[in-house]
């Protein structure tokens, strides 16, 4: 069984999404030679993206 999602359903739904994001404090650093910046892990990120995905009806998958 496959479930065709709508343009305009998936548009809306990432529009809300937008609207609703959280924000994802860089408490990773990185350093090199020559700069050093911050950054927010791939886990930090999941873990405060995913309630507001699943709020909005969506999905997050990542690959190695």
């Amino acid at each position: 069984m496959t479930a065709a999602v709508k343009t305009t359903t998936l548009n809306e739904a990432l529009v809300a999404l937008q609207g609703d994001l959280p924000r994802v404090g860089m408490d990773r650093q990185a350093n090199t030679p020559t700069f050093s910046y911050k950054y927010a892990g791939l886990p930090d990120v999941t873990d405060a993206l995913m309630p507001t995905l699943s709020k909005h009806g969506l999905a997050f998958t990542a690959c190695p």
